[in-house]
């Protein structure tokens, strides 16, 4: 179990590939709070010669330094429900509690939840200026595809395994 991850930095045509058996929650945050963050954060996790398969790999990043453009995928993580979860409390009512009533919610998480790629991407262009942001629920594979476009063969990576209904990227210029 877990909430598996793989990220890939691209820089002067190299790849260097890692991996999180628990990144995938918190990742879609890291990369949102921008270039500098989202670097930092791979500092956290293993380098990897191998990508996981569309069906393990449930969040990452690719950030290509060479052509300006990052891949993102995951899920937001809701710290409520995560509470309610491991705590098995009412972890809304404890939290109205403790602020009145007063609770706000994370706008960049509400679109993730809603489906609002594209506002999601708009919203976090400040930390990305000059670059080609693209959501893409393809996962892992949207990965290899950009590094086989790259002609990049040092990472291994898995046949592309996402359904066929999984929806099409969208992108924005930051």
């Amino acid at each position: 179990m877990g909430h598996r991850a793989n990220f890939v930095v691209i820089k002067d045509g190299h790849a260097t590939a890692y991996e999180d058996n628990w990144a995938a929650l918190g990742c879609v945050h890291d990369f949102a709070a921008g270039l500098n963050h989202a670097l930092e954060a791979l500092k956290l996790y293993k380098e990897t010669g191998a990508l996981m398969d569309w069906a393990f790999a449930e969040g990452g990043y690719l950030i290509d330094h060479d052509q300006k453009t990052a891949i993102v995928f995951g899920e937001s993580m809701d710290c409520e429900e995560m509470m309610e979860d491991v705590l098995d409390l009412d972890f809304e009512n404890e939290l109205a509690d403790l602020s009145d009533g007063q609770t706000e919610e994370d706008p960049l998480h509400t679109k993730l939840i809603e489906g609002d790629y594209l506002g999601f991407l708009q919203d976090i262009s400040s930390g990305w200026e000059g670059w080609l942001l693209c959501w893409d629920n393809g996962g892992v594979d949207s990965f290899s595809k950009h590094l086989e476009l790259r002609d990049i063969h040092c990472i291994e990576t898995a046949p592309a395994s996402q359904p066929e209904d999984t929806l099409p990227p969208v992108t924005h210029r930051a």
